[in-house]
């Protein structure tokens, strides 16, 4: 939704420049606290869209302190993901799909 808060828990930033960082992934906030208040059997059962993790790449610019949203891509909606930065491009490496289940894949994002 355009006015839900995104949580960056278990996400991860990376700096880009001299004024941003860019951020990715990260559980869905409250499916995750949920999951801590009350244990459910199934919860580990359900497809990785079920989870909502962020899928949004944000921007955070240190000078002006505002963020912005870079795009929106399934591919970095992940929990435990590492970047690496290779101008002009960043790399997020592996991290999970869902809890419990991680994959080997690298997505490579070209920013401007």
């Amino acid at each position: 939704e355009a006015d839900e808060a995104v949580s960056l828990g278990g996400g991860a930033a990376v700096a880009w420049g001299d004024s941003l960082v860019l951020c990715v992934g990260g559980v869905h906030k409250d499916i995750f606290l949920e999951a801590l208040r009350k244990a459910a059997p199934d919860y580990l059962t359900h497809p990785a869209e079920w989870y909502r993790f962020n899928d949004l790449v944000l921007a955070y610019n240190t000078r002006t302190q505002q963020w912005q949203n870079v795009v929106r891509t399934p591919y970095t909606a992940r929990a435990g993901a590492s970047l690496v930065v290779a101008y002009p491009c960043v790399f997020c490496i592996n991290g999970e799909l869902k809890p419990g289940v991680r994959t080997p894949g690298i997505t490579r994002l070209q920013i401007e």
